[in-house]
């Protein structure tokens, strides 16, 4: 049995959605980099888990296009919004070991609850959408989110909600605003 209970976590609410997402291109992605054991699920390791959760704008001409980044750890929140690929703010303030211990507690269930949204035979070109990635030690899992589909949509607000608080203390709707 695996000794990494965030390895086998990972692997176990993964490995299903992987296989879909492989067997359709329109299909949001899902990609874990090793399967570990699929029979025990546990939490993340505070000390060791990274998380990035990811907003791309839309197609809109560079003055207001605002795409972002979170990264998160045990130790700090960054945040750096950019107009395709121009750093236009950044911000990063200290992680709460209370704030971040609850939120990996609460990941799990939220990765088992958002599951794998339908496919969906048309594209999103132009599109918003959003990711999260989750990284404990070398394994990492990340789902990818179309916001034009319903499905996706929903579960988009779903992770937004779940990582607001740490939005609201890096000011990500203040560093996101167009002059």
């Amino acid at each position: 049995m695996d000794k990494n209970p965030a390895r086998a976590m990972i692997a176990a609410l993964m490995t299903p959605f992987l296989l879909v997402a492989a067997c359709n291109d329109s299909n949001p992605s899902i990609e874990i980099t090793d399967r570990g054991d699929e029979d025990v699920l546990a939490e993340f390791d505070p000390a060791t888990t990274a998380v990035e959760v990811r907003f791309r704008d839309s197609s809109v001409p560079p003055e207001y296009h605002r795409s972002w980044e979170m990264e998160m750890d045990a130790e700090t929140i960054a945040l750096t919004v950019d107009s395709y690929g121009d750093v236009v703010a950044t911000n990063s303030v200290a992680m709460s070991a209370e704030e971040w211990t609850e939120f990996l507690s609460d990941l799990p269930a939220d990765l088992e609850r958002w599951g794998q949204p339908e496919a969906d035979e048309h594209s999103c070109a132009g599109g918003t959408g959003m990711s999260i990635t989750v990284h404990d030690g070398e394994e990492s899992a990340e789902l990818v989110l179309d916001n034009c589909f319903d499905d996706q949509r929903a579960i988009s607000r779903e992770l937004v909600a779940a990582v607001g608080p740490f939005a609201e203390l890096v000011d990500i709707e203040g560093h996101r605003a167009v002059d």
